[in-house]
């Protein structure tokens, strides 16, 4: 992050406000829907329902005191979480992540629990309170868009002029010849992790059939579905400009131009020791904490680690495939060109 060379606590302060923004978004949202229900006392039958069962029977209640200390609780909880990203040294990425999540999921649980409340305004009695879907989705959107949000107003780190230390092996070949794509390789998703998305799938399908909750579960299977279709076979291909992974439909992908690129390694890669599972992830483990891509299967991973200047730090983008060392080396080969 530039600082103003008349102030330089400017920037800090300014950075330091902006690290709180998870935290006051998700305690402001649980002031709003704590008030809302202590509003709504009235109108609320007492006591309301929390909980439902096969079918959208209610089976569990509280008073609407308790609903008031739920979203208090939960709006306490998820701000501290927000707050605790910043308690360790953490890769700028992964916090934005984590801060996103958290700030997310707490926004998630308080619209949930404050809209299904709500859907039993002017009831007789809480045995009759409806399992309202539109709760679900309002929740689901309330709690995604204000986990992006978070994520996105987090600052970055200040890159400090050193490069990330190598964890893997740094290989040169002979510089390649000719024009256009000098080396391409393709990776798909291993067999154990299409088991688990197939399962997963196939699980919220089943569970939308005996609960009723196809307006909740049907969107989230499909975008599981969705997600595993547009990963499940990513192209690498090296040129003399850039380096380039993509998806089947082109989208989600990644354009590095060679301009940016400091090196490329081959680090043996761990889908779920390194980076919690398969899809596109950003690593946690020592050796690649904050690597983000493609991570589809276990095996040799193609990092490719871009410059760093300024306010962007050096980061690092990964993409687990075949014959990854051919690709660093190719890489490594072009950059001595220059």
């Amino acid at each position: 992050m530039v600082t103003d060379p008349e102030n330089p606590g400017r920037s800090d302060r300014g950075a330091t406000l902006l690290r709180a923004v998870p935290a006051l978004i998700v305690a402001l949202a649980g002031l709003v829907g704590a008030l809302l229900v202590d509003g709504w006392r009235v109108r609320l039958p007492d006591p309301v329902a929390t909980h439902w069962g096969s079918g959208g029977t209610p089976d569990g209640f509280t008073s609407v005191d308790g609903v008031v200390v739920s979203v208090a609780v939960t709006a306490a909880v998820g701000a501290a979480l927000c707050l605790v990203t910043f308690v360790r040294r953490v890769e700028a990425t992964t916090r934005r992540i984590l801060a996103g999540t958290f700030c997310g999921t707490a926004v998630f649980v308080i619209v949930l629990i404050v809209a299904l409340t709500g859907a039993q305004l002017d009831l007789a009695h809480s045995a009759a309170a409806p399992l309202s879907g539109w709760a679900f989705l309002l929740a689901a959107a309330g709690g995604v868009l204000t986990g992006v949000a978070a994520g996105y107003v987090l600052p970055a780190a200040t890159g400090d002029g050193d490069s990330p230390q190598v964890v893997g092996e740094v290989p040169v070949s002979a510089p390649p010849a000719g024009v256009g794509v000098l080396w391409s390789g393709r990776t798909t998703y291993a067999p154990t992790a299409m088991i688990v998305l197939a399962s997963s799938v196939l699980a919220l399908l089943g569970v939308a059939v005996v609960v009723g909750m196809w307006a909740i579960l049907l969107p989230v299977a499909l975008v599981i579905a969705v997600a595993t279709v547009a990963t499940g076979l990513v192209r690498v291909t090296v040129s003399a400009q850039q380096v380039r992974f993509a998806g089947p439909l082109g989208r989600p992908r990644v354009l590095i131009p060679l301009a940016e690129i400091e090196r490329a390694e081959v680090v043996p890669v761990s889908a779920l020791k390194d980076f919690g599972g398969w899809g596109l992830r950003i690593g946690f483990s020592a050796k690649l904490k904050g690597a983000a891509g493609f991570v589809l299967r276990s095996g040799p991973g193609l990092v490719v680690v871009r410059t760093g200047d300024a306010p962007k730090p050096f980061r690092r983008d990964v993409v687990v495939v075949d014959d990854a060392a051919t690709a660093a080396a190719t890489i490594n080969s072009l950059l001595i060109e220059e």
